[in-house]
């Protein structure tokens, strides 16, 4: 009788998230850190489950990104 394999998780770099989620880098690093996105820590780098990231984008759509304002100079972040 054939044992079941178990399906191999993909981890991804905060860059390949970051995509994902159309924010920065550092705001996924910044969420994990804050224990909101799963992840764990290689030496000095992040790296997070690909299915964490698409689950976590379903569940909070666009509300739990920050948000950006753009104009003149530097992007920053906007207070609701």
């Amino acid at each position: 009788m054939a044992t079941p394999t178990k399906k191999k998780e993909l981890f991804i770099k905060s860059k390949d998230a970051a995509h994902i989620l159309d924010c920065s880098p550092d705001d996924v690093i910044d969420l994990a850190r804050k224990g909101k996105l799963p992840a764990t820590k290689e030496g000095r780098f992040w790296r997070f489950r690909e299915s964490d990231i698409v689950a976590y984008k379903k569940r909070m759509g666009s509300a739990g990104l920050p948000k950006i304002s753009i104009g003149r100079g530097r992007p920053r972040k906007v207070d609701d």
